[in-house]
């Protein structure tokens, strides 16, 4: 059974051309720090598209929509939404909850 209180947070981002190194060692500095300093409860991941290498997806999940907030007030996640505008093109963040989950065959 999936847990209906789960959040995430997810992004959608475009890095500019040549800058797609540059951004995944700032949202890996970023997500490190979050790790550290345990505002969600789960390991962030970072997707990169195989046929598209400038599109990335983050995702992460979090306790309560009350983490999430106190999270995007931050001064380093100020700092790091600032330093990754110069990175990329595009950023589409996102805010959701678990509806469905595929179940595994025994």
């Amino acid at each position: 059974m999936y847990n209906l209180n789960q959040i995430f947070t997810s992004g959608s981002w475009l890095a500019k051309k040549g800058k797609e190194k540059d951004f995944v060692r700032e949202w890996e500095a970023f997500a490190d720090w979050s790790v550290r300093k345990k505002l969600g409860s789960g390991a962030p991941y970072l997707l990169q598209n195989i046929n598209n290498p400038r599109h990335f997806i983050s995702f992460g999940p979090w306790p309560d929509l009350v983490t999430i907030e106190k999270w995007r007030r931050t001064k380093e996640f100020q700092t790091f939404v600032k330093k990754v505008k110069d990175l990329c093109e595009k950023f589409e963040p996102s805010t959701s909850k678990v509806v469905a989950l595929g179940k595994e065959k025994k």
